[in-house]
């Protein structure tokens, strides 16, 4: 996944730095009762997100995270700490 991609389909939502008409966001319910606000497309939202989907959105999410742990140079306590706080969570439905 890329930075700008929408994580349901991967259409790109950014261009040169700049957002896109079709950029979207979404809230989802997570399994502590957070909501966790993503990037997604025009047209999946309009379509709506199944539920076989979720699993695979959690994850890039995740791979998301790791990826910035690697760019910004987290401490390795503070990314274990921020893993074992947010990693297990699951996407539950869509918060209205």
């Amino acid at each position: 996944m890329k930075v700008g991609e929408c994580l349901n389909c991967k259409t790109m939502m950014i261009k040169e730095g700049k957002l896109l008409p079709n950029y979207r966001i979404l809230k989802f319910r997570l399994s502590n009762g957070t909501i966790m606000t993503v990037a997604i497309c025009a047209d999946c939202l309009k379509k709506g997100i199944a539920l076989d989907n979720y699993k695979t959105i959690m994850q890039q999410v995740r791979d998301g995270w790791q990826a910035e742990f690697d760019t910004l140079k987290w401490d390795t306590q503070k990314i274990e700490d921020y893993k074992k706080r947010y990693f297990n969570l699951e996407i539950t439905g869509v918060a209205v």
